[in-house]
């Protein structure tokens, strides 16, 4: 289904201290397929239709006030009938055709187009080295350290060579109390579960910080095996 352009795609991995302790192969089908960027612009363009809501709305002559009294009579006067001055034609008038609030901006995009668009991000992100991942341990996460404390958490950012405000993306496999405390009032760093995360999420990051757990669900969620693409092609 991908062109695989890079077959050998390597993550450096961090400890808690922010220290790089190895490199870790990660999958080519996931992580070096060759970007598709028609199919990332579709589906970055649904995630953000689908995320609008209709709060446009304008009055029509119904709904704005006044204009209860005829401004002239109908005949004589020269001047064309005019029954209220809440006519759309005149000034404080009411709006045709103006947004009610009940407008749908919803998209539709194909699993598979969403799939490769996906695939894709990951991959030029990978293509960039703006992927690095966090080597948590068993039983831990990001900020499940002594205390839950803002400060550590954004040591370790520095640590890992993360600037002060630059857009970061943190993945995790779910959510924890010490986490969502230590990283929540760090600029530019937004959290994500590895399953819900969004394509626009990934592009708008400058870097992207992958939990090992978040990795091993990603892996587990989107590789196929060949096997399973045999099937799915029959």
């Amino acid at each position: 289904m991908f062109n695989i352009i890079n077959q050998n795609v390597e993550f450096p991995v961090y400890s808690v201290e922010g220290k790089e302790i190895r490199k870790q192969p990660v999958e080519a089908s996931l992580f070096g397929a060759e970007p598709h960027m028609p199919s990332v612009q579709l589906a970055v363009r649904v995630e953000l239709a689908n995320c609008r809501r209709a709060t446009a709305k304008t009055k029509t002559r119904a709904e704005v006030s006044g204009g209860g009294k005829k401004p002239w009579r109908q005949k004589g006067t020269g001047r064309a009938r005019a029954g209220s001055t809440r006519s759309p034609i005149f000034r404080h008038g009411g709006t045709v055709f103006g947004p009610t609030g009940n407008e749908n901006h919803s998209l539709k995009i194909n699993k598979k187009v969403y799939l490769m668009a996906f695939v894709s991000a990951l991959s030029a992100k990978a293509m960039n080295n703006e992927i690095v991942v966090l080597d948590v341990g068993e039983g831990k996460e990001v900020a499940d350290l002594s205390v839950k404390s803002t400060k550590k958490a954004a040591e370790l950012l520095k640590n890992m060579g993360i600037n002060k405000g630059e857009k970061t993306l943190v993945v995790v496999d779910s959510f924890l109390e010490n986490l969502i405390l230590s990283m929540r009032n760090i600029e530019n760093l937004r959290l994500a579960i590895s399953t819900e995360m969004s394509i626009h999420d990934i592009l708008n990051a400058k870097r992207v910080i992958l939990t090992s757990a978040a990795l091993d669900n990603l892996i587990q969620t989107y590789c196929y095996s060949e096997d399973e693409e045999e099937k799915e092609a029959k």
